[in-house]
C-alpha cells in the first residue's frame, strides 16, 4: 500500500513540473513616470524665462537680485595738446602742464589729455594749421615763428609795451576781445582760448656789462626775433638772427659777443654759463596763442565746453605770465649766487637815450599796418593804456637782483 502511494506522489510531481514549465512568464510592471522637475532652490535661474516664453501657469521671472547690470562707462574724449616750452622750465611745471592735465581731473575723467612736447606732433611752424585741420586739438602757437601771419599780435614785440610778463600776457587777451580785427588773424577752424607772452627780453653779454647805449655800437650781437634785430640795428650793433637753442653754441664759439633774448631760458639753455652779464631793460616780448579746433570744441557736451572756457582766457594768461616772472626771479638769484652772474640796469639818462633811440620802431610798425588797413595806432595806444592800468592795479612786476 505504501509502495502504491509513493508511486502516485511521484507521478503527480512530474506532471506539475511539466505543465508549469510550459506557462509564459508575466512581464515586469513598467516604472512610473518621473514627476516634472520643479524650480531650483532660490527661484528661477537668472537670465529671464527660457525660450518660448514663461512657463505655463506662471509669471515671467523677475530681474536678478541687485537690478540690471550697469552699463560700461563711456570712453573718455581724447584731446591731443602740443607744448612749446621744455618740461623742466618753471612755466611748464607751475602753469602749462597743470592746466592741461587738470582738464582730465576737473571733467571727472571724461576728457583724456595727451601731452606732447615741442614738435612732438607737428613742427611749431605748422602747429596752427595742424590744429585747424584737427591733426591735434590744442597747442601753444609761437606767433613770431610765422612772420607776418599774425600782424595784430606783433604789437607785443614792439619796444616797451609792458613792464612784466604777467602784465604783458593780459594785454593781448584784452585786445583780442576788444578788437574783432585781431581775431581775423586766425583760421575760422580754431577758437582762441588765450594769449600770453614770453619773459621780457634783456641784454646778455660775455665780456662786460652794458651800462651805456654807446657800448652796443659795433658789437656782434644775436637776436632771436626780428624785432630785437631791429633794436640792435638802431643801437649801432652788428646783429645776426638765430634761434634760442643756437645762442649757447654761437656764444661758446665766439661768433658773437652777446644776445638779446628773454631771461627765462638763459639758465636752462646754459647761456648763463658763458654770458654772465645781464642788463635789465624789459625791451619786448614774443606773443603766444593757444587755440582749440573749432569743430572738436563745438562737438563737446556743453558742460565740457564751459569747463574749458572757464579755465582759459585771462585766468591762464595771468598764470602763465606770473610763472614766467617768478621763475625768472628764482633763476636770477641762482645765477648770481651759484654761477657768479651779475645784473645791471641802465642809468636813468642812458635808459632815456635807449628808449628814444628805439621808440620810432613803434611808429614804423603802426604806419606799415595802417597801409594794410589795420587800426594799428588804436591797438598800440590801447595796449599801452591797458598795460599802465594793470600796473596801477598792482599786477606783478619782478624785482631782479641788481648789482
Amino acid at each position: 500500500m505504501k509502495k502504491f502511494l509513493l508511486v502516485l506522489f511521484a507521478i503527480v510531481l512530474v506532471a506539475a513540473l511539466i505543465f508549469g514549465g510550459c506557462a509564459k512568464t508575466a512581464p515586469a510592471p513598467a516604472p512610473a513616470p518621473a514627476p516634472a522637475p520643479g524650480p531650483p532652490p532660490g527661484g528661477p535661474p537668472p537670465g529671464g524665462p527660457p525660450p518660448g516664453g514663461p512657463p505655463p501657469g506662471g509669471a515671467p521671472p523677475g530681474p536678478p537680485p541687485g537690478g540690471p547690470p550697469a552699463e560700461p562707462p563711456a570712453k573718455p574724449i581724447e584731446i591731443i595738446f602740443q607744448a612749446e616750452h621744455p618740461r623742466p622750465q618753471f612755466l611748464t611745471q607751475q602753469s602749462i602742464y597743470p592746466w592741461v592735465m587738470g582738464f582730465e581731473e576737473k571733467s571727472g575723467g571724461r576728457l583724456k589729455m595727451i601731452y606732447y612736447d615741442k614738435d612732438g606732433v607737428v613742427p611749431k611752424e605748422g602747429l596752427m594749421d595742424g590744429i585747424a585741420s584737427n591733426v591735434l586739438q590744442m597747442g601753444v602757437v609761437v606767433n613770431v615763428a610765422e612772420p607776418g601771419r599774425y600782424p595784430c599780435s606783433e604789437v607785443m614785440s614792439l619796444p616797451f609795451i609792458a613792464p612784466s610778463s604777467t602784465i604783458g600776457s593780459l594785454v593781448p587777451w584784452h585786445l583780442y576781445n576788444k578788437y574783432p580785427v585781431w581775431g581775423k588773424d586766425y583760421p575760422d577752424d580754431v577758437i582762441v582760448l588765450t594769449h600770453f607772452v614770453s619773459a621780457a627780453f634783456q641784454i646778455h653779454t660775455v665780456d662786460k656789462p652794458i651800462t651805456s647805449v654807446d657800448q652796443l655800437k659795433g658789437m656782434k650781437m644775436l637776436a632771436i626775433n626780428d624785432w630785437a634785430l631791429e633794436v640792435l640795428k638802431k643801437a649801432g650793433a652788428i646783429p645776426s638772427y638765430c634761434h634760442m637753442w643756437e645762442v649757447y653754441e654761437n656764444l661758446s664759439k665766439g661768433t658773437a659777443e652777446g644776445a638779446i633774448c628773454p631771461l627765462a631760458p638763459v639758465k636752462a639753455m646754459k647761456v648763463a654759463e658763458i654770458a654772465k652779464y645781464h642788463t635789465i631793460v624789459d625791451l619786448c616780448y614774443d606773443c603766444f596763442t593757444i587755440p582749440i579746433n573749432r569743430g572738436f570744441f563745438e562737438g563737446l557736451p556743453p558742460d565740457l565746453q564751459k569747463l574749458i572756457l572757464d579755465e582759459s582766457g585771462a585766468k591762464i594768461a595771468e598764470a602763465n605770465g606770473l610763472a614766467l616772472d617768478e621763475g625768472t626771479e628764482l633763476d636770477c638769484v641762482s645765477m648770481r649766487d651759484e654761477m657768479g652772474n651779475s645784473f645791471y640796469s641802465l642809468p636813468e639818462a642812458e635808459m632815456a637815450k635807449f628808449v628814444n633811440l628805439v621808440l620810432p620802431l613803434r611808429d614804423d610798425w603802426a604806419a606799415k599796418m595802417e597801409r594794410k588797413g589795420l587800426p594799428a595806432r588804436v591797438i598800440l595806444d590801447e595796449a599801452l593804456r591797458y598795460s599802465e592800468e594793470l600796473a596801477a592795479q598792482g599786477k606783478f612786476i619782478p624785482e631782479y637782483p641788481l648789482d
